[in-house]
């Protein structure tokens, strides 16, 4: 159970952290939204920003379990 709760809290970071780098991609380049598929929402890439550090993340967890 502690297993899991800390690897909840991990990943639930990590998700931050990815938002946060795709935020600041954004900015880097000017970009308002990163496409046009949904708009008004700033673009696909707002919908899966978090997962592009907790996948990776996940299996790290996973190797090192």
């Amino acid at each position: 159970m502690v297993d899991l709760l800390l690897m909840a809290v991990i990943l639930s970071v990590c998700g931050q952290i990815g938002d946060l780098i795709e935020s600041a991609l954004k900015r880097h380049f000017g970009v308002k939204d990163s496409g046009n598929i949904l708009p008004g929402h700033g673009g696909i890439l707002d919908r899966f920003d978090s997962m592009l550090v907790v996948m990776p993340m996940m299996a790290v967890l996973d190797m090192l379990h």
